[in-house]
């Protein structure tokens, strides 16, 4: 139970964690090379079981978080790919600007992570705990 209530906590950890790998390769202390949107763990659910749950919470503001962030997602890994790749190619100028740009998508991110995660705590308070095996079933 603690670990569902806990996953957009860990989804955000995760991807501060991302974040500072790209920031280590870009300043040449490790070879990171990232992952596509849609296979992370927060990929994964987003395109997979993401909606019903999401819609299981009958709640507007939860829906609304939810579907702006897909493209906040989206945007987050390809300002980091393209930090990478921009690095790569020698330019570090536009590396420099995609990972300003991540960080802004970062900093996106972590207002709707911890928007989702109140809705859901709240959600699993005002109806029980019961309740709370129907809401991000298989995600921890």
């Amino acid at each position: 139970m603690s670990e569902k209530k806990a996953f957009f906590l860990s989804r955000l950890n995760e991807h501060l964690q991302y974040m500072g790998d790209v920031e280590k390769s870009l300043d040449g202390d490790c070879e990171f090379q990232g992952c596509e949107f849609n296979h992370c763990q927060l990929g994964q659910w987003l395109y997979g079981a993401g909606t019903e749950e999401v819609l299981s919470l009958k709640n507007n503001r939860a829906l609304k978080m939810f579907n702006r962030l897909f493209d906040v997602h989206k945007k987050f890994h390809e300002a980091g790919d393209q930090a990478l790749l921009q690095k790569r190619r020698g330019y570090p100028e536009i590396s420099s600007q995609c990972l300003s740009d991540m960080q802004l998508f970062c900093s996106q991110l972590i207002t709707i992570l911890l928007a989702l995660d109140d809705i859901v705590n709240a959600s699993n308070t005002a109806v029980g705990v019961e309740h709370n095996d129907t809401i991000l079933k298989g995600v921890a």
